[in-house]
């Protein structure tokens, strides 16, 4: 660690101790109320809390103390436990706006239900957490100690139903994913079916795989306008594809080299996951498909090409996805986990698709999409907790302006973190491992084996199994069997092996001869690009000051090597040459260690940039949607006059209006609009004006959207030599929206000039058709 991020650190938690006192005074001083607290009965703490309520503002220090005593109590009387002091600070730290880092184990959902509490007397609160098990159980648990201060309560899951009731609740368990589906498709219905969906406080478990780890996720909603893609062209690419030649670079290499070598077709750079063609490549696909300018005049082809040189070269059944019952199904790469509502880039999903000659499917064709990090940004309080804040401290204060605070541990941490164990090949690291699990004296230690993706998972288990060695797997299996094979992790001699995020969110309790073995053997077969990663696998073991030891496991082959620039990876092989087998040498293995340390520093940092720059992209997107808004209502308002202006103007473009719609012919079109609105009359007129300018301003928007979306991915690229690339998006998103309005207003025009009336009845006074009159 250099110089200044060590001042940083040490100022940082100063800060964090200054501002944890502060909020243990107000912990202590509820202490000292719970005798008081105590004499109440059940109604007089319910009558007391609706008292509080009904003054609005923020609570003073003397209230919140007397509303946790009464927090306090109710744990008590339901669960005969009280919430411990550290507890309390987390719930006062995420009332007060900060991010709480709580270790594994230590009660966060408690702390949760207690901020909930206190944001309920103002706000309606959705707790949100990474699974539907995690909020039916979390809610299950927890539904006791709402009502006791008469709060409503409900728990969120695919496929409830009475969602418009669900959130009119006080409080609300959900799913992070289900809570922005059901977002989604409340925006998507017309005005006046939508049902109340209250942004008004947030409370997130796992804060940062939610907000980080998923932050290059985007979340759709399919308007139900989908289509097949051709996938005609993809095969043609599967196979001209085998006749390329590519060149691999490192990823020091892409980023300062910008290399084109030999006579390759194209370069690609797995660490950053980038492929582009070379001038050989170009030409190549010119001259065999007999295509002049290729990159001009053919880019969809090209982008195709691309597409599946990305899933041939990135792409890796077992590792990113897996096929499951004919379709992809991806993998989180930060996690293991399975992600069966998403979907990479069209173009690309269908290209993995074509390679792995499964059926293609419907691509939809406009969809509502949003990510998490714009979704949450919009409730009017956010906050949350995580086991794992702290390494992530200053990216979640530069994108969200919110603070962090680490809350103290309960009880002192007990567990051995062991140096890192370092081989030269995956072969040498397997053999250690068997041979370890076979010959170690200590056999009634349960293991935790951690490995990088359900593949290696399988891997792992089928050679274990081999070597006569008994295991357990847990990897992407539904939650609530993830919860069984949790609690059997526990147990003495017993061996899990599993994926990082499998059975995250329920502790591994010890038995006691578990506990007297030492506890629970973490091996991590893997490092993570993220330290922030590597510490929730270190946090598996010693929950709550439980005993227990975790050590990782390196080979050359490993992933993350390949993220070591050209002097990196010399001076890593310098290290190691000599060695053979497991490196027994203490000192070198730090060494080696802390050169991995300075590897994840670079990702990260690279990651986020990445995520900062997609946010602000995101947020700029977000930003046009009520000015779009104010536009349709400004059009519906006055439509007449709206579009016969915009007729008069220099933004109307005759010429493109006749190649868009050929049949008009030499009509004039001004004079064609007029006629039609005195034929059909002023309220007839106007009502079916409205009618087009909600389907086709509303279909305008979506594609203005995802057409700014698909720039939003290639525009860090294409202006990567500029200062400032957010200046560029957002011209291009002004050009694109006064284009988006101008092509509506030519749709409305044109279906409105030329609509006839196959019959006439009364027209209804709220501005739409009435069921008589086919226009």
């Amino acid at each position: 660690m250099d110089t200044d991020k060590r001042i940083s650190s040490l100022i940082y938690r100063l800060y964090n101790r200054l501002r944890v006192r502060k909020l243990g005074k107000i912990a202590d001083k509820a202490e000292k109320l719970k005798a008081g607290v105590s004499g109440l009965s059940n109604e007089q703490i319910k009558e007391k809390f609706r008292l509080l309520k009904k003054k609005k503002g923020r609570k003073g220090y003397d209230a919140l103390a007397y509303l946790l005593a009464m927090a306090g109590e109710a744990f008590y009387r339901i669960y005969r436990i009280r919430p411990y002091r550290e507890q309390y600070i987390c719930a006062l730290a995420m009332y007060m706006g900060y991010i709480a880092e709580m270790k594994s184990g230590e009660g966060k959902s408690a702390a949760a239900v207690i901020s909930a509490i206190l944001y309920s007397l103002d706000k309606k609160v959705h707790i949100v957490t990474v699974n539907d098990y995690l909020a039916q159980r979390d809610y299950d648990k927890m539904v006791y100690i709402y009502d006791m201060f008469g709060l409503t309560a409900g728990v969120n899951f695919h496929g409830k139903t009475d969602k418009g009731e669900l959130y009119s609740a006080d409080i609300v368990y959900t799913s992070s994913s289900e809570l922005i589906f059901d977002y989604l498709r409340n925006e998507l219905l017309e005005e006046k079916d939508r049902m109340p969906f209250p942004m008004e406080a947030v409370i997130i478990d796992e804060f940062d795989f939610v907000l980080l780890d998923n932050a290059s996720s985007t979340f759709s909603v399919s308007t139900g306008l989908g289509y097949i893609p051709d996938c005609e062209p993809f095969v043609i690419a599967r196979e001209v594809c085998s006749l390329l030649k590519g060149t691999e670079v490192s990823k020091y290499e892409q980023e300062h080299n910008s290399v084109e070598t030999g006579e390759a077709h194209y370069v690609y750079c797995s660490a950053n996951r980038l492929v582009y063609l070379t001038r050989k490549g170009t030409a190549f696909l010119e001259n065999f498909f007999k295509l002049k300018y290729t990159k001009q005049k053919n880019l969809f082809f090209l982008k195709t090409i691309i597409s599946m040189l990305e899933a041939k070269l990135f792409y890796i059944n077992g590792r990113d996805y897996i096929v499951k019952d004919g379709r992809i199904v991806l993998i989180n790469m930060e996690n293991g986990r399975l992600m069966p509502d998403s979907h990479l880039e069209a173009d690309l999903h269908t290209a993995v698709e074509v390679k792995e000659r499964v059926q293609i499917t419907e691509k939809g064709l406009l969809y509502n999409s949003l990510s998490y990090q714009v979704f949450f940004t919009k409730y009017e309080s956010m906050t949350g907790m995580s086991g794992t804040i702290y390494d992530a401290a200053e990216e979640i204060e530069k994108i969200f302006n919110t603070p962090t605070m680490i809350i103290p541990l309960h009880k002192g941490e007990k567990r051995i973190d062991h140096p890192d164990l370092f081989f030269r090949s995956s072969k040498e690291k397997y053999d250690w491992l068997t041979e370890y699990l076979n010959t170690r004296t200590n056999k009634e230690q349960p293991v935790l084996i951690i490995t990088g993706s359900e593949k290696q998972s399988y891997e792992v288990l089928e050679l274990l199994k081999n070597k006569g060695i008994k295991a357990n797997l847990l990897n992407n299996e539904s939650a609530y069997e993830e919860a069984s094979l949790v609690k059997k992790a526990g147990i003495h001699g017993t061996i899990t092996v599993s994926t990082n995020m499998s059975g995250r969110g329920t502790d591994i309790i010890l038995d006691e001869k578990a506990r007297s073995a030492g506890g629970l053997l973490v091996i991590a077969l893997n490092h993570y690009t993220s330290r922030r990663v590597d510490n929730q696998v270190r946090g598996r073991a010693g929950r709550q000051g439980d005993v227990g030891e975790c050590i990782f496991c390196v080979s050359m082959e490993d992933e993350l090597l390949a993220h070591l620039s050209g002097r990196q990876k010399k001076k890593f092989m310098k290290l190691i040459s000599g060695e053979a087998g497991i490196i027994e040498d203490y000192a070198l293995r730090v060494k080696l260690s802390r050169l991995l340390d300075r590897v994840q520093n670079d990702i990260q940092a690279n990651l986020f940039r990445s995520r900062q720059l997609n946010y602000y992209l995101d947020v700029i997107l977000e930003k046009h949607r009520k000015p779009v808004y104010e536009w349709k209502e400004k059009l519906r308002k006055d439509c007449f006059k709206t579009i016969t202006g915009y007729l008069k103007s220099s933004e109307f473009d005759p010429v493109r209006f006749k190649k868009m719609f050929s049949h008009t012919g030499r009509l004039n079109i001004l004079k064609e609009f007029n006629r039609q609105y005195e034929k059909l009359g002023r309220d007839l007129a106007d009502g079916l004006l409205r009618k087009l300018i909600d389907s086709v301003a509303d279909k305008e928007w979506l594609i203005y959207k995802k057409n700014m979306e698909d720039i939003k991915i290639y525009i860090p690229l294409h202006y990567a030599a500029e200062p400032n690339i957010q200046v560029e998006y957002i011209k291009i998103c002004s050009n694109q929206m006064r284009r988006m309005q101008s092509t509506a207003m030519d749709y409305i025009t044109a279906y409105f000039i030329h609509a006839e009336i196959e019959s006439t009845t009364n027209y209804s006074e709220t501005g739409g058709i009435s069921d008589g009159q086919n226009v």
